[in-house]
């Protein structure tokens, strides 16, 4: 009986408020009771076509956010290694190192931009980082200045990684090699490129297109790397030269026409030739002349401003007595307080980056 009062009240309540009783065996102790009660036995259509509507719904919601999630996915996973590819190029251009400027990257050691995102980590026949000798012909003059591949420049494994995050393939399967799927395009003449533009195509891999198929850039004539963002013109930059005493006279030599000072500025640039020539070829000359006037009693400086333009990297720098005939160097020599003999002077190295806007040369004469 203890059963019965228990559950009496929720199958009244049921047959009070919905007009049936449960079916099965909680409802057959009332049958007596109650009569003749209305048994439900199962979902009405309507019922059935809520239910199944509400389930629609919520499986097409479920099935549009996986598929847009790995969309996304993936157009993030293309901005990430469009981005590596540009810092593999020419690093981080920001970034010092005890507060001087620190240069990495490809354009930093070979001295130009490469011809295709292979190059970025495979050497192949590109020349190998070695010390290169930077000297005048004809002079004796000696110094090392180093340059070369030093990758890989992407850190990463497998050929997977190289592609956009769409897995995009070229239809040429010799840029496909190169490439990896990418559109690579290159201003100027090879080896001397001013610019890279490099752009996925998107999800259909296709020119244009809207949401996940537009291009990344969407601007095709979009710059990854400019030509002012990997070399510097030196017009804007002041060159400070210091001697560290007073110079008693002009620099003349009296056997030769050595007639005035020049600053030469030497910095590695891989011609294209895949060799480490030892000599002047590979070394970018931005030559300036001056003269000073001779001070017995402090030490002379001077400031000048050189117009050529040099790739951010390593630099050196020498002090030569010249004949003011670029054309004509065999009576050059290392400026030493004289220009009559070559002097070993070791070149005075600095780095270069694209916020530089000043160098002291301090010239230590014996």
């Amino acid at each position: 009986m203890l059963k019965f009062y228990l559950s009496l009240p929720l199958h009244h309540i049921a047959q009070q408020r919905y007009g049936f009783l449960p079916c099965g065996h909680l409802a057959k102790p009332f049958a007596g009771y109650l009569g003749q009660a209305k048994c439900q036995q199962g979902f009405s259509l309507l019922e059935l076509l809520v239910v199944i509507s509400l389930l629609g719904i919520v499986g097409l919601t479920a099935t549009t956010y996986i598929i847009d999630t790995g969309e996304i996915k993936r157009q993030d996973e293309t901005t990430q290694r469009w981005d590596a590819i540009r810092k593999a190029i020419i690093g981080e251009p920001n970034l010092s190192l005890n507060g001087s400027p620190y240069v990495s990257g490809y354009v930093a050691d070979m001295g130009r931009l490469p011809s295709n995102i292979q190059e970025l980590f495979v050497q192949g026949s590109q020349p190998a980082w070695t010390e290169i000798n930077l000297y005048t012909a004809g002079t004796g003059y000696s110094a090392a200045l180093g340059g070369g591949w030093r990758g890989p420049y992407l850190y990463t494994a497998g050929s997977r990684f190289y592609r956009d995050g769409w897995n995009n393939e070229d239809g040429n399967a010799a840029n496909d090699t190169i490439n990896f799927g990418w559109n690579v395009t290159l201003t100027g003449t090879a080896p001397d490129y001013t610019d890279i533009a490099i752009q996925s195509l998107g999800d259909d891999n296709l020119t244009g297109g809207i949401e996940f198929n537009e291009d990344f850039p969407s601007n095709a004539a979009q710059n990854m790397v400019s030509y002012n963002e990997w070399t510097l013109s030196t017009a804007p930059i002041t060159f400070n030269i210091n001697f560290n005493k007073a110079v008693t006279s002009i620099p003349l030599d009296t056997s030769s026409s050595l007639q005035s000072f020049e600053l030469r500025i030497y910095r590695y640039v891989d011609d294209g030739g895949n060799t480490a020539d030892i000599n002047d070829v590979d070394i970018t000359s931005a030559d300036s002349t001056f003269t000073l006037t001779p001070n017995a009693t402090s030490a002379p400086t001077q400031t000048l401003t050189p117009t050529a333009n040099l790739p951010v990297g390593r630099v050196a720098a020498v002090i030569w007595c010249t004949n003011n005939t670029p054309t004509v160097t065999t009576d050059d020599a290392i400026y030493d307080g004289d220009c009559d003999t070559t002097y070993q002077h070791a070149p005075v190295y600095f780095t270069l980056n694209h916020n530089t806007s000043q160098i002291t040369i301090t010239w230590n004469l014996p």
